[in-house]
């Protein structure tokens, strides 16, 4: 009777061919973590990338921001958008008249209330005459 050949080796080949088989999942699950991890990392990359192009965006602009303020014009600029006037200055700030349509619509129902109103309006207008730079803030210079 003749054998066909690897008919004689078929055990040692199927051992083989399982050993490789076992080997390559062995490999694959060893390599499988790492993997993993390079794409959670490539996506970070991707995500602090993008994080550090907007930083350097911001970091432009407050440069530029700096270079503006250290010119005197750009300081004094600056301070006047806060309400900061120079001392030789004099400052007048107007309170909003009321119109007699407005007035009208006005009717005080009691006389605690129309006190309380009115203690209300004054006090308001005070809080506006008393904003940093206004009347009463150069305490040095003569009125």
């Amino acid at each position: 009777m003749a054998q066909t050949p690897g008919v004689a080796y078929g055990g040692r080949s199927s051992v083989l061919a399982l050993a490789v088989i076992l080997a390559a999942g062995v490999v694959a699950v060893w390599l499988y973590r790492p993997f993993v991890e390079y794409q959670r990392l490539s996506g970070e990359i991707g995500s602090l990338e993008a994080g550090i192009a907007q930083l350097e965006r911001d970091n432009g602009a407050l440069r530029d921001t700096v270079q503006e303020l250290d010119t005197p014009r750009g300081m004094e600029l600056k301070l006047r958008e806060l309400g900061w006037v120079r001392t030789d200055e004099r400052v007048v700030r107007t309170i909003p008249s009321y119109s007699r349509d407005a007035a009208a619509q006005v009717t005080p129902t009691a006389p605690s209330d129309w006190a309380g109103r009115v203690s209300a309006e004054v006090a308001q207008a005070l809080r506006r005459l008393l904003v940093p730079g206004g009347p009463g803030v150069d305490r040095d210079r003569p009125a």
